[in-house]
């Protein structure tokens, strides 16, 4: 198995975790057509460090898509996926 990486590093960004992009045409489900934007948390609870990856996808949402906090947790709840 071979895994190639490609980093970008945001000068000046303010990211306290690992977050990721996955690219178009990698298809991990049927549905992807488009890649996935991820947000992660880590620690020693998986359901804090759960509720903590959403959070950090509703500031994601929030800022980049001009979401209010509502409207990104109403998303998150419809399209998130836990794995």
């Amino acid at each position: 198995m071979t895994v190639t990486l490609t980093f970008t590093l945001q000068k000046g960004a303010n990211i306290p975790e690992l977050r990721f992009i996955t690219p178009s045409g990698k298809k991990l489900t049927v549905a992807d057509e488009a890649g996935y934007f991820v947000t992660t948390a880590h620690g020693p609870d998986l359901f804090k460090d759960s509720q903590q990856a959403i959070r950090y996808m509703i500031d994601h949402l929030s800022s980049e898509y001009h979401m209010t906090r509502e409207q990104a947790y109403c998303l998150c709840g419809a399209a998130v996926d836990l794995k």
